[in-house]
């Protein structure tokens, strides 16, 4: 495992989303996505509540949308907590990490199945090299290449990590919580 940013890096994308999404114009919602995005989302959501924005909150689930999910029979469903329609809303979607963009279209379809945003905007923490899909960041903070046999993980105290890095690990390795 190699630690490749700390808990600045996290702060800035925190503190600059939340400006970004503050300075919107319109009715708007923050949509993490599970599990690392909805961790970034109730954060940036906390600094608009200090703000006194009014910006609704929710969570999406991608399990049933995955176009991969053939390959894994018992998939773990945490299922999407979005309490509202999204019907006319500008949707911030957040997630940790963007990569073959597979996930962030997954997302989309669970986020239509509650109404017709107005529009989306896209921001990631990350946006990492090998895209397999027409899908890209609005906002991101970093650009990472890495190898193919490595992956890009985002450890939050909210996980039970003692601090919020990013790393880069090969395949198979295992992380330690704590």
């Amino acid at each position: 495992m190699k630690v490749i940013f700390g808990e600045d890096v996290i702060e800035k994308f925190i503190s600059e989303s939340a400006e970004i999404i503050g300075q919107e114009e319109g009715e708007k919602c923050i949509i993490g996505i599970k599990t690392g995005g909805f961790i970034l989302a109730k954060r940036i959501h906390n600094i608009l509540q200090k703000e006194s924005k009014d910006v609704k909150i929710g969570s999406v689930d991608i399990t049933f949308w995955r176009d991969d999910l053939s390959r894994n029979p018992y998939p773990i469903v945490k299922g999407s907590e979005i309490n509202f329609s999204t019907d006319d809303l500008i949707v911030f979607l957040i997630d940790d990490v963007i990569y073959t963009g597979r996930t962030i279209r997954a997302a989309l379809c669970e986020i239509f199945e509650f109404g017709r945003p107005k529009m989306v905007k896209l921001f990631t923490l990350v946006n990492r090299v090998g895209r397999e899909m027409p899908i890209h960041p609005d906002f991101f903070s970093l650009h990472i290449k890495v190898d193919e046999s490595e992956s890009i993980e985002i450890l939050l105290r909210e996980m039970g990590f003692e601090k919020d890095i990013g790393v880069v690990i090969k395949k198979g390795e295992k992380i330690k919580r704590g």
